[in-house]
């Protein structure tokens, strides 16, 4: 009897298994059989292992939640007077991580020893407003003082860019080009364009005060090494 009822399981597989592979058979190449529910895209799937099986906030009440927030804005308001307070004493510990670094702590002093003219830019874009008022009433002399304003601000961004490359050259020659920061050159040009007072971080050299490196003959070997490594490449 036992021997029946397992040779009846078997022919019955064999059965399924023979009706599955011909329904396989009729169907065309390529086909392939519908899913019970559409494939989550790929944003879905980073929500779903994002969101937490039991939310921490769910179970507080509004009191609690507003004691909570109320915490945050007090913690997030206490890292930002230490960063600015780092960012006036020269704290490089608790500045913001795009300032801290001795490479642009050398690139902030070599740019603030230098003491370019063209920080005088926003002192002369401040002189636009009056000229602006002024032009209806004394064209003329709204017309020539825009002249030298404009000229001013192109004498003044040329001198910062070439300020910027030099200190780059500099940099990359004292500290590798592999630690070159990114970005630095932005921060540079924006720091040129500032008067010592406004700027941040605030400087740590008087006018003159060279770092180390930044010499009339460091410069001419940083340019004879990049013309040597130009040269190499080649």
């Amino acid at each position: 009897m036992f021997g029946l009822f397992g040779k009846k399981k078997s022919n019955q597989a064999t059965s399924d298994s023979t009706a599955d592979s011909k329904t396989q058979a009729q169907m065309p190449k390529g086909y392939t059989p519908p899913k019970g529910a559409p494939t989550p895209t790929r944003k879905e799937a980073e929500r779903a292992r994002r969101r937490p099986l039991i939310s921490s906030d769910a179970s507080l009440s509004k009191e609690e939640q507003k004691a909570q927030n109320a915490e945050r804005r007090a913690r997030s308001n206490e890292i930002y007077k230490l960063q600015q307070h780092a960012l006036r004493t020269g704290d490089e510990k608790h500045m913001p991580a795009q300032y801290r670094g001795k490479v642009r702590r050398w690139a902030r002093d070599y740019v603030d020893s230098s003491a370019p003219f063209s920080q005088w830019f926003m002192p002369v874009a401040l002189l636009m407003l009056p000229v602006l008022f002024m032009a209806t009433k004394y064209p003329q002399f709204a017309y020539w003082a825009t002249v030298t304003i404009y000229t001013a601000f192109g004498l003044m961004t040329l001198q910062a860019i070439l300020v910027v490359q030099r200190t780059k050259l500099l940099v990359k020659h004292r500290f590798g080009e592999d630690n070159y920061p990114r970005w630095l050159g932005w921060q540079l040009f924006a720091r040129c364009v500032y008067l010592p007072n406004w700027r941040l971080p605030r400087p740590m050299v008087k006018r003159g005060e060279y770092p180390e490196g930044s010499s009339k003959e460091d410069v001419k070997a940083a340019r004879e090494a990049k013309k040597a490594n130009r040269a190499g490449k080649k």
